[in-house]
């Protein structure tokens, strides 16, 4: 679910067990490159210890509401939530 636009959209997920988790400070998203993988899987902290893998049709709406951020490492993908800026990668031209 998306409220919003910019600095200031609000993004939460539903879990499997239909608990909501937004995306912010205390539940992070995260990108992990799979041994062996070409590709990253998406994760969002859920809390108690536990992380989420994002389903890909849940990622590809992610990567919709996705936007450039110049950063210190070069150009990032990412999407906003709550103020904060989360990667979900390099952006290469």
């Amino acid at each position: 679910m998306c409220n919003g636009s910019g600095r200031k959209k609000e993004i939460d997920f539903r879990t499997n067990l239909d608990v909501i988790v937004p995306l912010d400070q205390e539940h992070l998203l995260r990108m992990e490159r799979q041994p062996g993988g070409y590709e990253s899987r998406p994760y969002i902290h859920v809390g108690k210890g536990l992380d989420a893998r994002i389903t890909r049709a849940v990622f590809y709406h992610l990567v919709d509401l996705g936007e450039k951020k110049a950063g210190d490492e070069g150009t990032l993908f990412g999407v906003w939530s709550r103020g904060e800026f989360f990667s979900l990668g390099a952006f290469e031209e």
